[in-house]
């Protein structure tokens, strides 16, 4: 039987002893509370699932285990992907933390796609600081090492693509043809929207786009220009309780 002890993390409010205090007591009371998400009455049966807890608790970045559910739709929304035409894409990697659980619970080696990891490994880019971006705290996505740690770590991958640059730019020279599944984790919502641009006339039917901040009131600017984006698209995005957002790309058809 599977089992772990997830972190009760609430960020920016892990300092404040009377609200982790209540969290506990409603964790200790059958409830999850965790990475800004508290519900009751829930089977949590991806954390019955061993391969899956075995993943989480090797993975290389412990953060992991604080964005269990988050990661669990991930690993879902991919599996999934399997079974369309196209290969995988990440579009924001940083520390890598979906990709590689996605690679490890998938056996990705296995599979005949390929996984495109995309990231400039070194900040937002200049051209795109702006008054909407600077409540991001840069400084954590300039991490020295970073790009060279993740090549690392998928060294043994020979179908996991680490590609260094700047998006859009870089998908005009490395892109695959067609895409089932792509994760969408780019720090600044234009780069973001000019990338979902490029890249979706090249997402398969059924194919599978999973935004990762679509739910966060912090991210809002990114949730609007995304809709704006996928409604001219005929895409719907549903948004879930882990603030992640998705949707199913059906070409010719309302989302």
């Amino acid at each position: 039987m599977a089992e772990i002890q997830l972190p009760v993390t609430f960020y920016g409010l892990d300092n404040d002893p009377k609200f982790i205090e209540s969290l506990k007591y409603m964790v200790g009371r059958g409830a999850f509370a965790g990475d800004f998400l508290i519900t009751f009455g829930r089977h949590l049966s991806f954390l019955k699932d061993q391969k899956f807890v075995n993943c989480l608790k090797g993975h290389p970045e412990k953060q992991a285990l604080t964005l269990a559910w988050r990661l669990h739709t991930a690993c879902w929304a991919a599996q999934n992907a399997l079974a369309i035409e196209g290969d995988f894409i990440q579009c924001g990697v940083q520390d890598a933390i979906t990709s590689t659980m996605i690679v490890k619970y998938l056996d990705f080696e296995k599979t005949d796609k390929n996984f495109y990891l995309y990231d400039t490994f070194s900040g937002i880019p200049t051209e795109y600081l702006s008054d909407e971006t600077r409540h991001i705290d840069h400084a954590e996505y300039k991490k020295s090492g970073t790009y060279e740690k993740i090549l690392g770590r998928f060294s043994s991958y020979p179908n996991v693509k680490v590609i260094k640059g700047k998006l859009p730019d870089k998908l005009k020279e490395i892109c695959p043809a067609i895409i089932s599944f792509i994760h969408m984790d780019i720090t600044n919502f234009p780069s973001e929207r000019d990338t979902l641009k490029y890249v979706i006339d090249r997402v398969a039917d059924g194919g599978i786009i999973l935004f990762e901040g679509f739910g966060f009131e912090h991210y809002k600017l990114w949730k609007i220009a995304e809709e704006d984006f996928v409604r001219r698209s005929n895409l719907t995005i549903l948004e879930l309780p882990t603030g992640q957002g998705i949707a199913i790309v059906r070409k010719g058809k309302p989302g």
